[in-house]
């Protein structure tokens, strides 16, 4: 299994959020929180964090993320904030 890197230390928040990996990772940075912190959180793994982060996620981790960072959303057409 190859190493996940956290990337953590050279994010930067973006002022124009275009994607949810974008919301994901503003979210997570003006928390002060790691990429690890997150997947602890969620019970995801650090490359299921990467990979929403890169837009790249499937189902599952996004909403354990989501729930994870109190991000509101829509899932089978109800509300979850």
């Amino acid at each position: 299994m190859m190493a996940v890197k956290d990337t953590t230390n050279t994010e930067k928040i973006v002022d124009d959020e275009r994607t949810l990996g974008d919301v994901v990772r503003n979210r997570r940075l003006r928390r002060g929180l790691k990429q690890r912190d997150v997947a602890r959180m969620a019970g995801v793994s650090l490359a299921d964090i990467q990979a929403l982060e890169q837009n790249e996620s499937g189902p599952d981790p996004l909403y354990r993320v989501l729930a994870a960072l109190d991000i509101p959303y829509l899932r089978g057409g109800r509300d979850r904030s």
